[in-house]
């Protein structure tokens, strides 16, 4: 028999209203592109008479303050008013399911075809807005010169272990942020380098995994039996959704948590109650959550395993099965284990000690943000960025409508059993906003958890399982109404018109770099500071971070590494805020120059932003003043001439600093120091008669000392500088960071063994089986 929501036919009326509605948000999208545009035109001429901060309060706060009010307080009326006539929220949204069970569609392809078509057309807006769109922030300053220098490093026939580039050397491929054991950075960086244009990779790697997110939310809105231009619809909300421009755009980590999460969710959705889940699926969702480790973000991993065994967990309690049905997944989670061991061992072993506290306020503020869109005036931060939450308003806005009357309705606890989507899609916005949800607060307070800040980074989970739910909310609308076809059609045209005009206004990253792309360095410059083609250690005096043009010039962040240039400083943080560097840091504020020559600085990079203050009027981001060493030494340089100037920085060269290898005994002898490879080689053929030798970088956890396949003995000096006992006769030494990876790999393969032999196992029990149809209601038509 068919059924036919009574919530959304006496809440709504008819289908109309949803197009009225669209209409309305579409109106809305282009009033506020023209707003956007007359202001930025009036603004850049110098003609805006509108104060910026007066334009921000009251074009973007004062409206959208009465938005989400409005969604709970009209969802809690239909409710209250539902209950009153005995209807349960059960029958509202189906007693065993949110959609009627469809007819396949054999065209269905196609409209994923015209999804893809214009997510392709959104990225061509996206390179109009800014050529290599996907290169800005960290992506820039951090993550892309790095990865550009290990991989080069690599495919010249050396493993990549340590950067010697900054903070005098630090651990790269065990951290993990870099991905560097990932097969799709090795894809994309491959492909970069067939174009032709290597900074071209933070394109490539995104536009891979966010195409990846639309084609896999299509199909898992399909297994829950949405028609196919919603399905696609979804597809396009989640891959271009704020976070998925804005924080890929920022951390280029981000975008395989966007690709996974629709495939884990599949899976997820597909596990079977019976103890046993198929090689199939163990092997597919082992491979998928063990590669995910290694993408470059372990927060991102283990919030993604906590959503997959939740959603399990819901697609169990909805089957009526046992707790005990989890262990069919216990092979796969082997597989898991045996995947990531490899670097989870090492990252575990030099990440040790770093805690980082749980900083993030959450999205509950920004709420409103998620239904309309939003003019991107000229203002200032967090009003540039508002684009970063919106997810294409239709399918958000149901789902708020749905969640606010599941608050006060009758038979909420049947209807989150009989819906497992609902369920963790309540539990994502919990997350995501914060403190106000609660489970922020807990996680704040648990071991290893309490290091992961941002609870922002939830928004990838809140959108997939939000957008599910309203589109499955607007299919069963739908279900009834005689041209059903042509609105959903509609709905997808609505969708797609309003995430066009939302990728036209995310032009903006969490920082923003003027002079990305590129990283030009003047070769006069260069040459000054690597006068004759030495091994040199530079400083950079200059505020954190800049905005303004030039600012790569200062070698400040891991802009050493792109320069292949040694550097005290770096962008690190795992290392920058340890102890042993704070160290150094209290040296350079109280001696500065003598620090400088202790760790072999040859070269003072004054960066312009030496010499200004923030203004208390910038924006947070822009407002990040001289740390204090930095004003010491640019007060010990006074009176010095500088030996190099252009526009943006001031070169000073420091006699006598000390080299980057000389015996211990010898202070007159320089020994000459190279970067072979991954290593340092420090030629001793100058010292035959043995001792004790000084190498200038930090002696950190799995620093090895070696001569030919003879390792030796190394030790640290009063400044934390690496002191190797050289026997006599050794003509060279090589100095390189090294953690054993065999043993975790071992670990690993014997893993992978036991969850095959477990998965061959019979079958604990023998529950019937249910497939993933069963989880949505059949139309008997």
């Amino acid at each position: 028999m068919r059924q036919i929501s009574r919530f959304y036919t006496v809440a709504l009326r008819s289908s109309k209203t949803i197009f009225l509605t669209t209409l309305a948000l579409i109106v809305w999208g282009v009033v506020s592109s023209i707003i956007q545009l007359c202001y930025s035109a009036a603004y850049l001429r110098g003609k805006a008479s509108l104060n910026l901060e007066d334009a921000q309060r009251a074009i973007g706060e004062s409206p959208y303050w009465v938005i989400t009010p409005l969604f709970v307080v009209l969802g809690a009326g239909i409710a209250v008013y539902l209950r009153k006539k005995t209807i349960s929220l059960n029958d509202c949204f189906g007693r065993t399911g949110l959609t009627e069970s469809l007819r396949e569609e054999p065209d269905s392809s196609r409209w994923l075809w015209a999804a893809l078509a214009v997510f392709a057309g959104a990225m061509t807006v996206l390179e109009r807005i800014s050529t290599h769109y996907f290169l800005q922030d960290d992506n820039y300053s951090q993550f892309f010169p790095t990865i550009q220098y290990a991989l080069k490093t690599l495919y010249s026939g050396y493993w990549v272990s340590w950067n010697p580039y900054q903070l005098m050397g630090t651990p790269l491929t065990d951290l993990g942020i870099y991905a560097l054991t990932y097969p799709g950075t090795h894809l994309s960086y491959l492909a970069a380098r067939a174009w032709g244009d290597e900074t071209r990779f933070m394109d490539l790697f995104v536009w891979l995994h966010l195409t990846v997110a639309l084609i896999g939310t299509f199909y898992v809105g399909r297994k829950v039996r949405l028609s196919s231009p919603l399905a696609a619809g979804v597809g396009l909300c989640f891959s271009l959704s704020g976070y998925a421009l804005i924080g890929c755009r920022s951390w280029y980590y981000m975008s395989p948590s966007f690709a996974a999460l629709p495939v884990v969710a599949f899976l997820a959705l597909t596990f079977r109650t019976n103890g046993r889940a198929g090689w199939r699926w163990t092997l597919a969702s082992g491979g998928v959550l063990g590669l995910l480790f290694h993408a470059g973000n372990a927060q991102m991993w283990v919030y993604t395993m906590g959503f997959f065994l939740f959603l399990m967990s819901a697609v169990i309690w909805k089957k009526g099965g046992a707790l005990w049905s989890m262990t069919g997944a216990f092979p796969a989670l082997l597989v898991v284990l045996g995947i990531i061991l490899p670097l989870f061992i090492p990252q575990l072993l030099v990440t040790q000690g770093v805690y980082r506290p749980p900083y993030g306020v959450g999205v509950f503020a920004a709420l409103p943000f998620m239904i309309l869109t939003f003019p991107n005036i000229n203002g200032r931060a967090p009003a540039t960025l508002v684009q970063t939450y919106y997810a294409g308003s239709i399918f958000t806005a149901v789902w708020m409508l749905g969640a606010a009357s599941l608050v006060v309705a009758k038979g909420a606890r049947q209807t989150l059993r009989q819906n497992p989507l609902l369920a963790v899609s309540i539990v994502a916005f919990l997350c995501v906003i914060g403190h106000q949800g609660g489970l922020w607060t807990i996680q704040t307070l648990m071991p290893v958890l309490n290091r992961f800040a941002f609870p922002e980074k939830f928004l990838p989970f809140f959108h997939l399982f939000s957008l599910l739910v309203g589109a499955m909310l607007i299919e069963r609308l739908l279900s009834g109404q005689r041209r059903r076809d042509l609105q959903r059609k509609l709905v997808f045209v609505s969708v797609a018109v309003l995430m066009l005009n939302h990728v036209s206004l995310s032009r903006k990253a969490f920082y923003d770099f003027a002079d990305a792309p590129r990283y030009d360095l003047p070769a006069e410059q260069l040459r000054v500071m690597r006068p004759d083609g030495n091994l040199h250690r530079v400083f950079p005096a200059s505020t954190e971070r800049d905005g303004d043009r030039g600012f790569a010039n200062s070698l400040r962040l891991s802009f050493p590494t792109i320069a292949l240039v040694s550097s005290v400083e770096g962008y690190e943080a795992m290392f920058r805020d340890r102890a042993q560097y704070k160290e150094v840091l209290a040296r350079l504020t109280s001696r500065p120059l003598e620090t400088l020559r202790i760790y072999g600085v040859e070269t003072v990079i004054v960066h312009r932003s030496a010499y200004k203050d923030p203004s208390p009027t910038d924006a947070p981001m822009e407002s990040i003043s001289l740390v204090p060493e930095v004003r010491e030494i640019r007060k010990a340089l006074a009176g010095r001439t500088a030996v190099y100037h252009d526009q943006n920085v001031d070169l000073y060269h420091l006699e006598e600093a000390e080299p980057m290898a000389r015996p211990v005994d010898l202070r007159g002898l320089r020994l000459k120091a190279e970067i072979v490879g991954n290593s340092i080689r420090v030629d001793t053929s100058d010292f035959k008669q043995g001792g004790k030798v000084m190498v200038n970088y930090m002696l950190r956890p799995g620093m090895e000392a070696r001569s030919g396949n003879r390792e030796l003995p190394v030790e640290s000096d009063e400044y934390g500088r690496m002191v190797v006992d050289v026997p006599s006769g050794t003509s060279a030494i090589e100095v390189a960071y090294r953690i054993g990876w065999q043993w975790p790999a071992f670990a690993g393969l014997i893993c992978i063994c036991l969850g095959a032999l477990l998965e061959r196992r019979p079958a604990f029990g023998s529950l019937p089986v249910m497939a993933v149809t069963e989880l949505l209601p059949h139309n008997n038509k």
